[in-house]
């Protein structure tokens, strides 16, 4: 089964840096396995494996290929945010977070007041 969390897109420049690392032979066994593993995770590729078939190609546990998966999650992330500078924020943008946060906000005080925090 695939993972339907944490799920991996690398983009065509991260796939070629992974790529590379894997072919140039100067790095230790342990990041050529985790590059290999998140090539085979990713998402973007037409060939999908399951995580257990990606676990027995490299002779590892599934829970091993899933806390892979689960340390390019954030990984990206934080890619997605250091590209958030290029983004131009415009007033109305600005206004609708406004608007969720307070609507969020009341929603639940009323919330709270109705139930409290009950044990």
């Amino acid at each position: 089964m695939r993972t339907r969390e944490n799920k991996v897109y690398l983009e065509a420049e991260q796939r070629a840096e992974l790529v590379w690392m894997t072919r140039n032979g100067k790095r230790g066994a342990m990041e050529i396995n985790h590059a290999n593993i998140l090539l085979d995770l990713d998402e973007n590729q037409e060939a999908k494996y399951t995580q257990k078939q990606i676990a027995s190609k490299y002779r590892m546990c599934p829970e091993t290929v899933a806390k892979i998966a689960r340390f390019a999650y954030p990984e990206q992330l934080r890619i997605l945010i250091s590209q958030l500078d290029h983004i131009k924020v415009s007033s109305e943008m600005v206004v609708v977070l406004i608007v969720n946060t307070v609507l969020a906000l009341s929603i639940f005080v009323f919330a709270y007041r109705k139930c409290g925090l009950e044990s």
